[in-house]
């Protein structure tokens, strides 16, 4: 009889306590349901650290119209574009040297507008990514468009935007991205000025909705590289190096040094150039605005003009 009351004892205790352990897990259930998604989020967070990042710096010149210089459409795309990428919290954006404009045909070829002196002053400024980016001309055809009988004859507009991504360092094309929106307009919808008003709207619009597309494609490939930079100048086992305060860098952090790599040049004469292999590792340990100090923290040698690869 004894052993059956102290096994029933203990079982009683067991359904108190599962009943206790179901309680507090509703009760958790429900606290993280009322508080939503940003609360699940950071618990998340908290247990696995987001890593982290350093900024990019990017130069971007102004689009190219090929409809020529000072068309309103090229001005409104290139200050909706940037509005875009400043938002992102891992770009900074910086404006292209004097006498750095380019508006004759023959600076690129199908789209693909990558001028190597930009690029080189670019690299020379510490930037990451040179942007560019062409308007193109308004195609317009006529057809006729819908179902018979009730087929109408409309102007089909046509307009484009592409922007090319440059990595200062390897001087290769990182992205290359071109986005068009077609737009009918009956023709006889409507007459005069009226009929200008209403494309010109259209055409805003669809600016507008293209700019979206590049600058959302733009931001995710430059958060999937890495921070990319160089050893500015190394003297008593101290390295310069070209990231600082503005990019977000903290002392301790470190980075993976490489040498020079290969270059490969191309039937249209430019060079892209390859990482060579790694040197060793450097820690951050002074940081001032645009640049900072670190010593070794593997192998070497460490010397000016070699790459430098953000260790997350």
């Amino acid at each position: 009889m004894t052993n059956t009351r102290q096994m029933q004892k203990q079982e009683n205790i067991m359904k108190k306590t599962y009943s206790i352990r179901s309680f507090f897990l509703l009760l958790s259930l429900a606290l993280m349901a009322g508080y939503g998604c940003s609360t699940t989020k950071s618990l998340v967070q908290k247990i696995r650290p987001e890593k982290p990042v350093l900024k990019k710096r990017i130069m971007i010149l102004p689009l190219i119209d090929l409809d020529g210089p000072g068309s309103e459409r090229a001005a409104q795309a290139n200050k909706g574009f940037v509005a875009l990428l400043r938002k992102s919290p891992s770009l900074l954006l910086f404006e292209p040297p004097e006498g750095g404009a380019f508006s004759s045909a023959e600076s690129y070829k199908f789209g693909i507008f990558t001028p190597a002196n930009l690029v080189k002053k670019a690299y020379d400024a510490s930037m990451n990514t040179l942007i560019t980016g062409i308007l193109e001309p308004i195609q317009t055809s006529t057809e006729k468009t819908g179902i018979w009988p009730f087929r109408k004859s409309c102007n089909i507009h046509e307009i484009s935007i592409i922007i090319n991504v440059v990595d200062t360092r390897s001087k290769a094309l990182a992205l290359s991205r071109l986005e068009s929106e077609m737009i009918s307009v009956p023709l006889d919808e409507t007459p005069g000025e009226n009929k200008g008003k209403t494309m010109d709207q259209l055409l805003e619009e669809a600016i507008d909705r293209i700019v979206k597309r590049l600058a959302s494609a733009v931001i995710s490939s430059l958060e999937q590289q890495p921070w990319t930079g160089r050893v500015l100048s190394v003297e008593d086992s101290a390295l310069k190096i070209n990231a600082g305060d503005d990019v977000g860098l903290k002392p301790g952090q470190r980075f993976m040094v490489y040498a020079g790599g290969e270059s490969i040049t191309t039937q249209n004469g430019r060079s892209f150039e390859l990482l060579g292999k790694k040197i060793g590792k450097i820690e951050v340990t002074s940081i001032m605005e645009k640049h900072s100090l670190a010593v070794p923290a593997g192998k070497g040698p460490f010397l000016a003009g070699q790459t430098i690869r953000f260790i997350p």
